[in-house]
């Protein structure tokens, strides 16, 4: 038998639910917190990243980019210009839909001595 509150509606589990998803959301926050702080300390504006690297054929659900650091990055926005060694620069996204490595929000693609 189930226990509810009198008048209540609902059973104990829709709380034990948002509990777990916001337990789990926790995790990932840290995760990219991390990964934004060491990729922000190559660029030199702020918040604005600046990578070196290749598009490579890794991405599940957007343009996947190994940087030559060996760090992988997806891509979202105008790639127009992504081909061979390359430089990135643009802003990481906090949320997306490209399940892997640090996304960033491209803003201009250009030849590698262009990076800063």
């Amino acid at each position: 038998m189930e226990s509810r509150m009198p008048g209540s509606r609902c059973s104990g589990w829709g709380t034990v639910s948002v509990l777990m998803v916001a337990l789990a959301g926790a995790g990932c926050t840290e995760v990219e917190h991390e990964s934004r702080t060491r990729a922000s300390a190559t660029s030199g504006a702020v918040g604005e990243v600046c990578l070196v690297g290749r598009p490579t054929e890794e991405g599940v659900e957007c343009q996947a980019f190994r940087a030559a650091d060996g760090d992988l990055y997806t891509l979202l926005g105008d790639l127009a210009g992504l081909a061979g060694e390359v430089c990135v620069c643009g802003q990481p996204v906090e949320l997306s839909t490209c399940m892997q490595g640090t996304t960033i929000a491209v803003t201009r693609i250009g030849p590698p001595q262009t990076c800063r």
